[in-house]
């Protein structure tokens, strides 16, 4: 159901005064963010192609829930944890 919801949310294409309405009804009394910059052993930084940002690379990152860790808002579940 969840992953419905998101495709039918990517395709509606609000802009981001709205998108940022919405969450912020639905997540409660506020809404925290993560951004993290992430190096390999060749001191490479990560960057992910967004589809739904009008800069299509950037630094990994996302809002948070609820008693989440950064950790979890940060990385997607392609990336394992250390």
């Amino acid at each position: 159901m969840k992953t419905l919801l998101s495709k039918i949310w990517r395709a509606l294409s609000f802009p981001k005064a709205i998108q940022l309405s919405v969450m912020r009804i639905f997540q409660g009394k506020f809404l925290v963010g993560v951004t993290g910059v992430i190096f390999n052993e060749k001191d490479e930084v990560l960057l992910f192609k967004h589809t739904y940002r009008k800069t299509q690379w950037s630094l990994p990152g996302g809002y948070l829930k609820s008693k989440e860790h950064p950790f979890e808002g940060l990385t997607p579940s392609a990336i394992i944890a250390p």
